[in-house]
């Protein structure tokens, strides 16, 4: 039996089908990863203005707890039992000595909805990985702070008598479908299809696609009007969202098909296309464009671009203060050079407390659907 990790679990109960998608953009969790570092070291060097002052909260809550003991980052657990394996790392864990009691925080530093502390799959885990190594321990208190989501911090303290059995039979059956044999078809959900990374190979998606999409079979009516129902359009915009990945998905598969097995694929042929070359270090470019290519200054740097956000890093490194103070100061001085793009517009997916709730009835009960 595999081992199973806390922060996977909740897509696997949404679809036992699910797997991470190994080509996923990891800028946001590079950047989670260094947040978690200077929590744990103090060091905020790395970290952006907007990266420091997640981190800065994230410690002011964990400051404005009740005292406790023998406090550590990053605590690494596994539980190796009848039913399912589990590890992971816990990003704090201390010790409150009078109930028995040990508290865990956990840091979420990026956007969207999170389920609360008291019904999180991965915060349950950590519940369940914590009084399996600590058989003294009678309650659990677990706090989720994420400054730049929803909800931003929640609590829960579990119970060892009243919880325990409950948490481990949850994740047992996270684990029994996914690896029951024969394989549980996939479930697609909005939760679960947005990170995963075989949507190419899903069966269930390409049928939502081939229904939604322009591939409907003949005869087939919609109501133009139908379209322009809200409810209608926001099940759209998510279907288009999921498909967008798909997508890409999809091609990449066909290219690596077509390059590794040599199929062919009618009416496609495979290109190559040379990458772009670009320049690493401008300064010495430009000390042999002047030396060994005679081109005037001028000329060379009228081929030239330049970031505002790059020249506003390389303020602050060489004055110090801020970013955004050395942003400011730049503009100010750049303004008749400097041109700005239209800014950019999109809808992002909000939920209130109630349409959470709701949604959370329907998933239970087995309803819910793209």
């Amino acid at each position: 039996m595999r081992y199973y990790h806390p922060s996977g679990l909740r897509s696997l109960e949404l679809c036992p089908r699910f797997e991470y998608n190994p080509n996923r953009d990891t800028t946001k969790a590079e950047s989670g990863t260094r947040i978690h570092r200077a929590i744990e070291t103090g060091d905020f060097s790395p970290l952006d203005e907007i990266e420091k002052e997640i981190a800065v909260e994230c410690i002011t809550y964990q400051q404005s707890l009740p005292h406790d003991e023998n406090r550590q980052n990053e605590v690494g657990l596994d539980y190796h039992g009848p039913t399912f394996n589990l590890k992971g790392t816990l990003d704090y864990v201390s010790y409150i000595p009078t109930s028995p009691t040990l508290r865990i925080l956990d840091w979420k530093t990026g956007r969207g909805e999170i389920d609360d502390a008291g019904e999180n799959a991965q915060i349950q885990s950590y519940v369940s990985l914590a009084m399996h190594a600590f058989p003294d321990i009678k309650f659990v208190e677990t706090h989720i702070v994420a400054p730049r989501s929803y909800p931003k911090f929640s609590s829960h303290t579990y119970s060892r008598e009243k919880d325990l059995a409950l948490i481990d039979l949850r994740i047992a059956t996270i684990v029994a479908r996914v690896e029951a044999e024969p394989k549980i078809e996939a479930t697609p959900s909005e939760e679960a299809c947005r990170w995963c990374g075989v949507k190419a190979r899903c069966p269930k998606l390409l049928s939502i696609a081939i229904r939604q999409g322009t591939l409907l079979p003949e005869p087939f009516h919609v109501d133009p009007t139908a379209i322009l129902i809200p409810e209608m359009r926001m099940k759209r915009h998510i279907l288009a969202e999921l498909l967008e990945d798909w997508v890409k998905q999809v091609k990449a598969a066909d290219v690596d098909a077509v390059i590794t097995d040599g199929v062919e694929i009618p009416g496609y042929e495979l290109r190559n296309r040379v990458g772009n070359t670009t320049v690493t270090d401008m300064a010495q470019a430009m000390d042999i464009m002047r030396r060994e290519v005679g081109l005037p200054e001028v000329s060379i740097l009228n081929a030239c671009s330049m970031s505002l956000d790059k020249l506003s890093d390389i303020h602050k490194a060489e004055k110090g203060g801020t970013k955004k103070d050395s942003r400011e100061l730049l503009e100010t001085k750049l303004l008749n050079v400097i041109s700005k793009a239209k800014p950019t517009v999109w809808l992002q997916r909000t939920r209130t407390k109630s349409e959470r709730v709701t949604k959370k009835k329907e998933i239970g009960n087995g309803s819910i659907e793209i």
